[in-house]
């Protein structure tokens, strides 16, 4: 999940700063071969949001102005509200970064066109309405229940760290 976002999200920022959807990357010995694909029209990824492909579909049509067949959400949000959420509620807040903290964070932002946002997340299998909100998290401060399978089989001793030793 969260390796899907990063690199979908790298290809589609990679695309946003050139303003060119074509992805191109080099290869092989002496990177003497390419290759190259559309992130906005490909499939050559089943949708989802385990997929890298979805990802960079879905940022980068929430970047690009040209609102064309492979863009059915006709939305148009820009960089700036998506840097923000980076910068804010994904820097801080929570503690996976994924296409589902993305887009409940950016839901949350001042004017943002909710049902777009949700049709072009819902355009590649991703439920984009049911997200709910972005909480601030933390780990909990309670220790497992020690059970008789815990007694059974003590912690494991590792790299000079015993669970339970704090």
């Amino acid at each position: 999940m969260r390796v899907a976002f990063s690199e979908g999200f790298a290809n589609a920022y990679s695309a946003m700063v050139l303003d060119d959807p074509l992805y191109r990357d080099s290869y092989g010995t002496a990177q003497g071969s390419d290759s190259s694909f559309n992130i906005e029209s490909d499939a050559f990824n089943a949708p989802g949001w385990y997929s890298e492909a979805s990802i960079h579909r879905i940022v980068w049509d929430l970047f690009d102005a040209a609102n064309d067949a492979a863009d059915s959400d006709g939305v148009t949000i820009g960089f700036g509200p998506m840097f923000d959420v980076l910068r804010g509620e994904l820097r801080s807040d929570v503690p996976l970064t994924s296409l589902f903290a993305f887009v409940s964070a950016l839901k949350q932002r001042p004017s943002m066109p909710i049902a777009s946002i949700n049709a072009r997340v819902e355009a590649e299998g991703v439920p984009g309405t049911s997200f709910g909100s972005i909480r601030r998290t933390s780990m909990p401060t309670r220790r497992p229940k020690r059970t008789a399978a815990w007694r059974r089989h003590p912690p494991i001793s590792c790299c000079r760290f015993t669970p339970g030793s704090r």
